[in-house]
């Protein structure tokens, strides 16, 4: 097979759920959205349980952790697990919930009033086709699956509608979720999409950026795809570098790609701009790989990661980047720690779990945004 028709994806797209209140390009028709320029480290919280590997995503008022990898040792011998952890925005506080099946490497998305948390991988590492749906509104749970099982899907939302895409099972179909009329449907793909993908959708397009072409440990790929959603159309191309266990924002017309194992980890990011279909390069405050990332309105952010300098494989810093300047600032964490999760609601940017040189985190950092 060539090489240029491997895709590899993960749960990395970010829902911009933010407040609306100035015009942007993102959305298949003009909406606007809130302008921020300061990043508040505002309040902390725990999880329910300290873990790693989960998948996240924030609508309305609400941010979701689901399933994830835990200590087995510390949680009565169970490693993968069907944990939810839910904040409330407005009115400040947790609950809990849970998955109807126990996994990891779940893929995440938001549309309309509904969150999608699609495949993963079981307690076996077996790939699942079980997906959970929460309705914001009413906190129902409901359940569906997909056409085939598979773990590290590329999940994206395009007006109502939630793209799944791909997997470590390579299928060529994609399954379609219309969270108004609760249908499903699939279309055929074309290419073969693996595991390890940036994800991020501007307008009726999903970019894919960098990831592994070989699976969750494989061959760091250097490309980059480009799915036109009415057109049902691909084009590719080269992004600078290899990208891998490297993390991705979108916010207004732009995709950020930060990280990479190889290469030293990187101090570099990829910026994709919709308006040019252009991608460029930027130096980054600190290298890593293995970070979280979330974007609310004109903001984007990458925490923690991974980088082995003075003998400390685990940092705290945070870049900051403004999509509507195109300035990039720094903040930090409350704990380093790498491979934690992030995602939006509100003005809110949270970030939650992780692991350090020594232990699982059931740390959770709430950022507030504001002018």
């Amino acid at each position: 097979m060539k090489r240029n028709l491997i895709l590899v994806s993960i749960c990395l797209f970010i829902i911009i759920s933010c407040k609306k209140t100035s015009t942007t390009p993102d959305d298949n028709q003009a909406t606007t959205v809130s302008s921020y320029s300061k990043v508040t480290l505002t309040g902390t919280a725990k999880l329910s349980l300290a873990r790693i590997q989960m998948a996240s995503v924030g609508l309305g008022n609400k941010v979701v952790f689901a399933g994830g990898f835990t200590n087995s040792l510390t949680n009565n011998g169970i490693g993968i697990v069907d944990n939810v952890d839910i904040y409330d925005i407005s009115a400040d506080k947790w609950s809990t919930a849970k998955l109807s099946e126990a996994r990891r490497y779940i893929s995440a998305a938001a549309a309309g009033t509904k969150m999608v948390f699609a495949g993963g991988a079981d307690y076996r590492g077996q790939a699942s086709a079980t997906v959970d749906i929460y309705d914001i509104n009413t906190n129902a749970w409901s359940s569906a699956k997909l056409s085939v099982a598979r773990f590290g899907i590329s999940a994206a939302a395009i007006g109502n509608k939630i793209y799944l895409i791909g997997g470590n099972a390579g299928t060529l179909v994609i399954d379609i979720y219309d969270t108004v009329t609760n249908t499903w449907s699939s279309i055929s793909n074309g290419v073969y999409l693996f595991s390890q993908l940036n994800t991020g959708a501007i307008g009726n397009k999903i970019i894919f950026a960098g990831g592994n072409e070989t699976g969750l440990s494989g061959i760091s790929s250097p490309f980059y795809y480009i799915f036109d959603t009415e057109t049902n159309t691909w084009k590719s191309g080269k992004l600078s570098m290899t990208r891998s266990y490297s993390s991705s924002a979108v916010s207004l017309n732009k995709m950020v790609v930060v990280g990479n194992m190889a290469n030293n980890n990187a101090n570099t990011a990829e910026i994709y701009d919709a308006t040019t279909d252009s991608w460029s390069t930027v130096q980054l405050n600190t290298p890593r790989t293995s970070s979280a990332s979330a974007a609310c309105a004109n903001i984007m952010m990458f925490a923690g990661g991974i980088y082995q300098t003075n003998n400390s494989r685990y940092q705290n810093s945070i870049d900051v980047f403004n999509a509507g300047t195109g300035q990039w600032s720094t903040s930090a964490l409350s704990v380093a720690r790498g491979q934690a999760s992030g995602a939006s609601a509100g003005n809110k940017v949270v970030f939650a779990g992780g692991m350090d040189d020594f232990n699982y985190s059931a740390q959770v950092d709430i950022f507030t945004l504001s002018n």
